[in-house]
């Protein structure tokens, strides 16, 4: 990305923004939520298995991968943080991340998304609960995040 400004003399100037970016941590691979489970965190499931380091990060971007299976009712997505090292987890309750819900109509042809947020502190994690899930009625979903500098 290029910024243009105008230098003294009404010449154009061209600043390339600079952005730091972490490494993409896949959290969740085509993860099932049915009857069991229904669900699943970050911190203590899937691939990754701890708390993102989110300390030191200006932002994140959350990205999801999200179908369906006939018709079970809902899968909602939370973004949480831990003052105490992931004993007691706050959910992140700010613009969007206060309510990221998704009715199966929405992602029954599939659907992918990217979502930013602002890093509210230094132990992070991400929780995915379904409803109206059975062994024949399911979301599955894959999740990854990426922390970025300005």
């Amino acid at each position: 990305m290029k910024l243009q400004t105008k230098g003294a003399r009404g010449q154009d100037i061209y600043q390339k923004a600079r952005v730091d970016r972490s490494d993409i941590i896949h959290l969740f691979d085509n993860q099932v939520l049915n009857a069991a489970p229904t669900t699943v965190n970050s911190f203590s499931d899937g691939p990754f298995n701890q708390s993102l380091p989110s300390g030191g990060w200006d932002e994140f971007d959350l990205i999801l991968q999200l179908d369906s299976t006939l018709a079970p009712t809902s899968i909602e997505f939370f973004i949480e943080y831990s003052p105490d090292g992931g004993v007691t987890w706050f959910h992140y309750a700010q613009g969007l991340f206060a309510s990221l819900i998704y009715d199966d109509t929405v992602v029954a042809s599939g659907l992918n998304q990217v979502f930013r947020g602002v890093v509210a502190g230094e132990a992070m994690r991400v929780r995915a609960v379904a409803l109206g899930t059975d062994g024949t009625n399911f979301f599955t979903f894959s999740a990854s995040i990426q922390f970025a500098r300005k």
